[in-house]
């Protein structure tokens, strides 16, 4: 998918030459002002400034992987604007980290015995439904059928929650990423089972985008889903909020066409 155009643009002139600019203080200030990469009136910030300051420096987005680096964009990553979204997958600025070389393993104690529960019938209707998704990617029919009448059967059973609100499932999103990833994680590696592990980058990668999507949702109101529409990935879940799906799905790669429109449903 081509980038904005604001990543591909290289500056064409220079700042001016420091002896030549001591007599004109007006020449340096100009076109500095807070218009947002792309917008008439933007200079990138000079990165041998940058430079000076410390060493250019690499951001990396959670979800999609994509690299903002200073260095080539010519411009420092705290000067972008708030609203500025990954243009890979438009993950919020906030959640970009800075690039510490090889993501760090985590750590952490596998679950117990003792700490174990059973399942809800809405956390069974969800496993049961996942599974199903699973059969028919795989083509696999009639499994797929049992599983989605085991879903619906434990979805039947799930009480309703009279109170549930944006920023309570904002709280449980929030809460897997801290606490129930690094756990999931670190069960994963103590039992050498790569496939789970795998299972985890993508979860993660999807809830994060989730909780950014919720955040976004809680500032704007209606407004941030206004004249727009919403696609999820059928393989991997990710959700995506735009006029079209991307091109290829940021997180697991399927192509567009693999993308779902969800459709608004009216409040009884």
């Amino acid at each position: 998918m081509p980038l904005p155009a604001v990543y591909a643009v290289r500056r064409k002139a220079a700042y001016p030459h420091p002896r030549k600019a001591r007599g004109f203080p007006g020449e340096m200030a100009a076109g500095r002002g807070d218009a947002a990469p792309g917008a008439p009136g933007f200079m990138k910030p000079d990165i041998h400034r940058i430079g000076e300051r410390s060493s250019a420096m690499k951001f990396v987005c959670p979800v999609c992987g994509y690299v903002f680096d200073e260095a080539q964009e010519k411009a420092a990553f705290s000067s972008l604007p708030e609203t500025w979204q990954c243009p890979i997958c438009k993950a919020a600025k906030s959640l970009f980290t800075p690039q510490e070389g090889e993501a760090p393993t985590i750590s952490g104690e596998p679950a117990q015995a003792e700490e174990l529960r059973p399942l809800t019938p809405g956390e069974l209707a969800a496993v049961f439904s996942n599974l199903a998704r699973g059969c028919e990617k795989q083509y696999h029919p009639e499994e797929e059928a049992c599983f989605q009448e085991l879903a619906a059967y434990f979805a039947g059973l799930a009480p309703q929650e009279p109170d549930a609100s944006v920023a309570q499932l904002l709280a449980l999103f929030q809460e897997d990423l801290a606490q129930g990833y690094p756990a999931y994680q670190a069960a994963a590696q103590a039992a050498g089972d790569r496939g789970s592990q795998r299972v985890r980058v993508w979860g993660e990668k999807v809830t994060t985008m989730v909780r950014s999507l919720l955040e976004q949702y809680l500032r704007q109101g209606e407004d941030f889903l206004k004249n727009t529409q919403v696609w999820v990935c059928t393989v991997c879940g990710f959700v995506y909020v735009g006029d079209v799906p991307p091109e290829f799905c940021p997180v697991c790669k399927v192509p567009a066409w693999k993308f779902e429109k969800v459709e608004g449903r009216k409040a009884p």
